[in-house]
């Protein structure tokens, strides 16, 4: 279950750093529900692997804190693997293009 959690705040994260816009259109929000929201869709999502570190700590909710690095950690592999430094989100509002070496 915990996993499941991780995954989806990974799946939530990933959404909001390539997708997340919210347009406003005569002082109101244009989006309404899912249906004009653009969400991350199965055949995006990668590949998850979560591991746990085990000790006696206390610990607590385990699938909010992933949705935090998930952001900083895509938009920096963007920049090292040759891409525009991404200075505001949401991703899709940038050009990437694929570098040939």
């Amino acid at each position: 279950m915990a996993t499941a959690q991780v995954e989806g705040s990974v799946a939530f994260g990933l959404t909001s750093a390539i997708y997340g816009e919210i347009t406003i259109r005569d002082g109101a929000v244009v989006q309404s529900n899912f249906d004009d929201y653009w969400m991350l869709r199965m055949d995006e999502m990668p590949d998850v692997e979560v591991h746990w570190v085990l000790n006696r700590e206390v610990w607590g909710g385990v699938g909010e804190p992933a949705t935090a690095v998930v952001i900083p950690a895509l938009t920096n592999a963007i920049a090292n693997a040759g891409g525009p430094r991404i200075r505001s989100l949401p991703i899709m509002n940038y050009r990437i293009e694929r570098r040939v070496l």
